[in-house]
């Protein structure tokens, strides 16, 4: 029931922006073990790529393990769900998540369409955890679930966190810039804490994953022009 009631509260919490649909929601790779629960089903049955994902799919994963899924066919699009985590596809838009528990690592950027042909405030991409709602009008980010609350990492770009709204007072929205962290508390004294600077061995993770993004997007690039020369 509180799960419900968080959604619900952070869907308004970002309705003044416009939300972008993606082409697909693929799992592209799948590294140790890895489940998915299919939407109307009760049974965990074994994840392997290539998998599409719809509205309402869950996928976890065990520890030294991971997926990543793509939402778009140029990987515009990316995520990495971490060891030991959890994660629900959120509508027929396939561009919003809610992260139940562990790593989420995101890259989102302008595909090859018009930024024109979209509103200012579109949102590319939406997380959603019990604590906040992060999303994401373009860049890369990191969302961490813990017991205590959620961390946020904003590696590029720009990210819109909400905290879950306490009983005391409204949440209240922050634009966290590149560089910076957030941290939204579950319960206890404080409820948030930032944003402040990342450190160094924020970046470890991150720097190897999207380099990694990057070599698929120029494969990929490369695929595509030696195609058009009939090669």
């Amino acid at each position: 029931m509180k799960r419900t009631l968080f959604l619900a509260a952070a869907f308004l919490c970002v309705s003044r922006a416009a939300f972008a649909s993606v082409d697909y929601c693929r799992v592209i790779d799948v590294s140790g073990k890895a489940e998915v629960l299919e939407s109307g089903s009760a049974r965990w049955l074994p994840l392997s790529a290539p998998k599409f994902l719809k509205g309402g799919d869950q996928i976890r994963t065990s520890g030294k393990s991971y997926a990543e899924i793509s939402t778009s066919a140029d990987f515009s699009g990316l995520l990495k769900l971490g060891a030991d985590s959890r994660l629900e596809v959120l509508g027929e838009d396939l561009a919003r998540f809610f992260l139940e528990e562990g790593v989420l690592m995101v890259l989102r950027e302008e595909n090859d369409d018009s930024p024109e042909s979209r509103p200012a405030e579109t949102v590319l991409m939406q997380i959603l955890t019990q604590d906040l709602s992060a999303g994401l009008l373009s860049g890369g980010c990191s969302v961490s679930v813990t017991a205590k609350g959620t961390w946020v990492r904003v590696f590029s770009e720009s990210v819109r966190v909400t905290p879950t709204a306490r009983k005391t007072r409204e949440a209240v929205q922050h634009d966290l810039p590149e560089g910076f962290k957030f941290f939204s508390a579950r319960a206890g004294k404080i409820d948030t804490l930032g944003p402040l600077r990342l450190y160094f061995s924020d970046y470890a993770d991150w720097q190897f994953w999207v380099r990694q993004c990057y070599e698929r997007q120029d494969a990929r690039s490369d695929e595509g022009m030696l195609r058009k020369q009939g090669l």
